[in-house]
């Protein structure tokens, strides 16, 4: 790497953390891209140079913080036994990781929509990067359902695409009601999921 391809790489990583400093602490709907440059202190004109709009900051906000969670999630998997157990460690470190700083879990609402529905409006390099991620939720728990799978752990007979998208869509509604609206002690938590283990067929 040249020593301009360092200074721009370190100048995208100030406007990323300038930007994810003013989402947590205030709501992301009312932080101006003018707030983020004055927080980086660069122009606005710098900060177009490097992204599109706000959307594209956020994804990189939210996809650097999992990036940086990989460790977690590979102690925790490699240190459970079972298929269950490993799925059960995923839930969570996932859970802990909203649990530490909720402001994340309002985060990953509006990132979940862009990255189901709204791609287009970002910049093809922010794409690239969500694409090429070395880091992926998605694969890691797809990964355990089918090893789960072929152990017998879970139903040989379902979809592992299917069950993947179950299994998250399903796990981050459960956190919803313990991050933003608690009514239950944690513990309630690890029930639920043990529950939601039983749709992919799991009885242990």
């Amino acid at each position: 790497m040249t020593r301009k391809e360092r200074e721009m790489l370190q100048r995208k990583m100030d406007i990323v953390n300038a930007a994810r400093e003013l989402f947590l602490s205030k709501e992301y709907e009312k932080v101006t891209m003018e707030e983020i440059a004055k927080k980086a202190e660069f122009t606005r004109r710098t900060l177009y140079s490097y992204f599109k709009n706000k959307l594209d900051l956020l994804m990189l906000v939210v996809l650097y913080e999992f990036d940086k969670s990989e460790p977690a999630y590979r102690t925790a998997i490699d240190n459970a036994n079972s298929s269950s157990e490993k799925l059960m460690a995923y839930a969570s470190v996932y859970f802990n990781f909203f649990k530490q700083t909720p402001s994340y879990y309002r985060l990953m609402q509006i990132y979940d929509v862009a990255e189901h529905g709204e791609k287009e409006v970002l910049s093809p390099a922010v794409r690239y990067e969500m694409n090429n991620s070395d880091f992926s939720l998605e694969k890691t728990a797809r990964d355990i359902i089918e090893t789960g799978i072929n152990d017998g752990t879970f139903d040989s007979e379902i979809d592992i695409d299917l069950a993947t998208n179950f299994f998250l869509k399903s796990l981050f509604g459960i956190v919803h009601q313990y991050i933003l609206h608690p009514r239950f002690p944690d513990s309630h938590f690890y029930m639920e999921v043990k529950y939601l283990m039983r749709g992919l067929g799991c009885r242990t």
